[in-house]
């Protein structure tokens, strides 16, 4: 498994509270232990104390999976997290504008055409990812705009279109 070794995979009950007792539910406990131990201590604390952290318990509730894949979900698992931090924080994926399955499909389709225009957009130009969204957003507000005016079959002056294009830029 890399840098796990896989210890025990265990059945067990967990404790609920309100009920006083263990609940009916069946989980899956996988130990693992990393075969180099991982200094965890925070950076503030560095120097002070030293926290190692050498196991590791994956719980599941799915009896079907080798304890390997499920070791290799939650190595995946991750990956996914980080994926979705980027949404929130670069692409303002925070707020859904529906609430159906097929509106949230949708949203996040957009989105990450979005982030893989931005990408290449910033690839091409050899900027920074902030630099290359912020130029991107403009370049793209300044062709909806001399779009709207094609469309709109205007034929707008320079400073009439300059005029717009402030104006489309002020919340």
């Amino acid at each position: 498994m890399g840098k796990l070794e896989l210890l025990d995979d265990i059945v067990v009950h967990l404790y609920d509270k309100e009920k006083n007792g263990f609940s009916e539910t069946e989980y899956r406990v996988i130990k693992a232990r990393f075969k180099v131990p991982r200094d965890t201590t925070r950076p503030a604390n560095k120097g002070k104390v030293r926290k190692v952290e050498n196991e590791v318990y994956l719980i599941t509730n799915d009896f079907t999976l080798t304890a390997r894949q499920v070791a290799e979900a939650y190595k995946r698992r991750w990956d996914i997290e980080v994926f979705f931090k980027f949404l929130k924080q670069n692409l303002s994926f925070s707020h859904f504008i529906s609430t159906s399955e097929n509106g949230i499909k949708v949203i996040l389709y957009m989105t990450l055409i979005t982030a893989m225009l931005v990408m290449i957009y910033k690839r091409e130009n050899e900027m920074g990812y902030t630099i290359g969204k912020f130029s991107f957003f403009m370049e793209m507000q300044d062709w909806v705009v001399k779009l709207m005016a094609t469309l709109q079959n205007e034929k707008l002056s320079l400073l009439a279109y300059e005029d717009m294009r402030l104006r489309a830029r002020i919340p």
